[in-house]
C-alpha cells in the first residue's frame, strides 16, 4: 500500500468508479456594481434570525414556574428537558461541523427551521392537554413527554446556528453582531412574553392559560422566522458576498440548489459528491481497493488538517468562548434560580425576576461586541477564565439552604447586582470572540472558524451543565416537604388550611 504512487489518486482514466480527492475549480466574481443593504433590512433580518436562534429553548427555560407549579419535581422535569435539550444540541453541532461540507448551508437551515416547528407544535399540544386536566388523573411522570420537545428544539439549534453563523463569516463583522445580538434578544423577549402572559392568570389561580398562551406567541415568532430567512437567502446583498467569499464550488451550489443534486463538471467521467475546498470526487480510474484507501486516508488528512489548522490560528479565542459558557452554564440556571426560592413576598416570582436581570444585562453588553478594547486574544481568555470567581460569591446567597450566609431581607437586591454583573460579563466575552474569529481567517476557512467557534460554545454547555448537574440533584436539591408550592398542594386540604390568609406559597 505504501508504494502506491501519490498521482494515483488524481487519476481520471476511463475505467471502474473509484475515488479520489482534487482541488475544485476556481471561480472568480468581480461585481462593478456593490448591492447596498437599503434600510439595514438584511441586518435587522439576521437580528430576527439571531434571536430565532435560541427562542423555543428560552422559552422552555421560562416555563419554570409552570413545571414548578403543575408538576412538584421540579428538579426532574425542568433540569431534564434542559439537559437532553443542551445534549441534542451538541451532538448535531458536532455533526454539522463534520457534514458542512457535504450538505448545503441553505438545506441545513431548513432542516433547522422543521425542527423547531415541530417541537413547538409537540409541547404546544401537551399544554393543551395540561390545560383541559386530561392528566389530571395521571402522575407526575407524565412530565416527560415533553421531552421529547426538548430534545428535537436541541436538534434544530445544532443545525441552525452553526449554519447561521457561516452565512454572516462571509458578511462585515456587524452581520456576526446581529446574530451574537439576536441571540441575547431572544431571552429579553422570552421573559417580556412570560412577565406579560403571567400577569394575565388570576391570583391564586392554578390553571394554565398563560402558558398555552405563551408557547402559541412563541410558535408564531418561529413560523415568521422562516419567512424572514427566505427574504435572507434570496437578497442580492447577501449572494454578493457569498460569491465574493467562496473560491469553489459553494457558490454554485447555493445558486443551483433547487435545480440539481449533482452537476457535471466536465467530460472526463468526475462527478461532483460534495462541494468546497478539498472535495471528494468520483472519477473513473483502475485503483484497487487498498489504493482507494489510500485515496480516502488522503481527503481525511487534508479535512482534518484544515481543521486543526483554523483552531490553532484561532485558539485562544475559541477558548475563551469554551471558559466563559461552561462557567455560566454551571451556575445558570441551576444556582442563581436556586437562590430566595422561597421570598416571603415574591413567592415564585423570584426565579423569573432573576432570569430577567441575567438575560436584560447579556442583553445590554452584546450591542458593544463591536468595541473591542485593544488587547490580545491572550488578555480575553484569562479575564474569562477570572469568571470562575462568581461561582463562591453566588454560594454566598445559597448556601447553607434553610439560612443563607447573606439572609434574604437584604440579600435580594445585591444578589440581583451580583447576577446583573454576572450577565454583563457572558454577553461580552460569548460574543466578541465570535465576531473576532472571521477576520482572523480568509475565505472559505471563516465559515468553517465559526462553525468551529459555535461548537465550542456548545461544547461549554454541556460541560456547564453535567458539572452542575450532581449539585442540582444533591446540594441544591430541596425536597417538596421543605419547598412547595400552593398549587402543588390543592389536593391536600390538611394543609391548605395552613396557608396564610393572602394566599402566599408555602415555603
Amino acid at each position: 500500500m505504501n508504494n502506491v504512487p501519490q498521482d494515483k489518486c488524481s487519476e481520471k482514466e476511463s475505467s471502474p468508479l473509484s475515488i479520489s480527492t482534487q482541488e475544485m475549480p476556481t471561480i472568480s466574481i468581480h461585481s462593478s456594481n456593490k448591492p447596498k443593504d437599503y434600510l439595514n433590512l438584511v441586518y435587522f433580518a439576521f437580528l430576527y434570525q439571531g434571536m430565532a436562534l435560541l427562542f423555543p429553548y428560552n422559552a422552555f427555560i421560562f416555563l419554570i414556574d409552570f413545571y414548578q407549579e403543575r408538576f412538584c419535581d421540579l428538579h426532574l422535569f425542568y433540569w431534564s428537558m434542559i439537559t437532553i435539550t443542551i445534549l441534542s444540541n451538541a451532538l448535531f453541532c458536532l455533526l454539522t461541523n463534520i457534514i458542512s461540507d457535504y450538505i448545503s448551508v441553505a438545506k441545513r437551515i431548513l432542516t433547522g427551521h422543521i425542527c423547531y416547528l415541530i417541537s413547538l407544535v409537540f409541547f404546544l399540544i401537551f399544554s393543551i392537554l395540561v390545560v383541559e386536566g386530561v392528566f389530571d388523573s395521571l402522575p407526575n411522570s407524565i412530565g416527560y413527554t415533553p421531552l421529547l420537545a426538548g430534545l428535537i428544539t436541541g436538534v434544530g439549534i445544532g443545525i441552525s446556528q452553526p449554519s447561521y453563523y457561516a452565512i454572516s463569516s462571509y458578511l462585515p463583522s456587524r452581520y456576526t453582531q446581529a446574530l451574537v445580538v439576536g441571540e441575547t434578544i431572544s431571552g429579553v423577549t422570552s421573559a417580556c412574553f412570560r412577565v406579560a402572559t403571567k400577569l394575565m392568570k388570576p391570583a391564586e389561580s392554578c390553571q394554565y392559560y398563560d402558558t398555552l398562551i405563551y408557547i402559541s406567541l412563541t410558535l408564531a415568532v418561529m413560523m415568521f422566522s422562516v419567512a424572514v430567512w427566505v427574504f435572507i437567502y434570496y437578497h442580492k446583498y447577501t449572494n454578493y458576498y457569498l460569491e465574493e467569499g467562496n473560491s469553489d464550488m459553494f457558490t454554485i451550489e447555493y445558486k443551483v440548489l433547487d435545480q440539481e443534486k449533482e452537476e457535471e463538471i466536465d467530460d472526463t467521467g468526475i462527478h461532483q459528491v460534495a462541494s468546497g475546498e478539498n472535495a471528494l470526487l468520483l472519477t473513473n480510474n483502475n485503483l484497487k481497493w487498498k489504493d482507494k484507501l489510500v485515496c480516502i486516508f488522503v481527503a481525511f488528512k487534508k479535512y482534518s488538517g484544515r481543521r486543526i489548522a483554523i483552531f490553532k490560528k484561532t485558539c485562544s479565542l475559541q477558548l475563551t468562548l469554551f471558559f466563559n459558557f461552561a462557567i455560566t452554564l454551571f451556575l445558570f440556571p441551576t444556582f442563581i434560580t436556586a437562590a430566595y426560592k422561597c421570598h416571603a413576598r415574591l413567592c415564585d416570582w423570584v426565579p423569573i425576576i432573576t432570569l430577567t436581570v441575567f438575560m436584560s444585562s447579556d442583553f445590554i453588553i452584546r450591542w458593544f461586541s463591536l468595541v473591542r478594547v485593544r488587547c490580545s486574544s491572550l488578555v480575553l481568555l484569562l479575564i474569562s477564565l477570572s469568571r470562575v470567581l462568581f461561582i463562591p460569591l453566588i454560594c454566598l446567597f445559597i448556601f447553607p439552604l434553610e439560612q443563607p450566609i447573606i439572609n434574604v431581607e437584604y440579600g435580594l437586591p445585591i444578589f440581583l447586582i451580583v447576577v446583573c454583573v454576572f450577565g454583563l460579563t457572558n454577553g461580552y466575552f460569548g460574543s466578541v470572540p465570535l465576531v473576532i474569529i472571521p477576520t482572523k481567517l480568509n475565505g472559505r476557512d471563516r465559515q468553517l472558524g465559526s462553525s468551529m467557534g459555535i461548537f465550542m460554545l456548545v461544547f461549554a454547555l454541556v460541560a456547564g451543565t453535567f458539572i452542575a448537574f450532581p449539585f442540582n440533584q444533591t446540594v441544591l436539591y430541596k425536597s417538596s416537604n421543605v419547598t412547595t408550592n400552593i398549587c402543588c398542594l390543592r389536593n391536600y386540604t390538611s394543609i391548605l388550611q395552613n396557608a396564610t390568609a393572602d394566599g402566599v406559597c408555602m415555603c
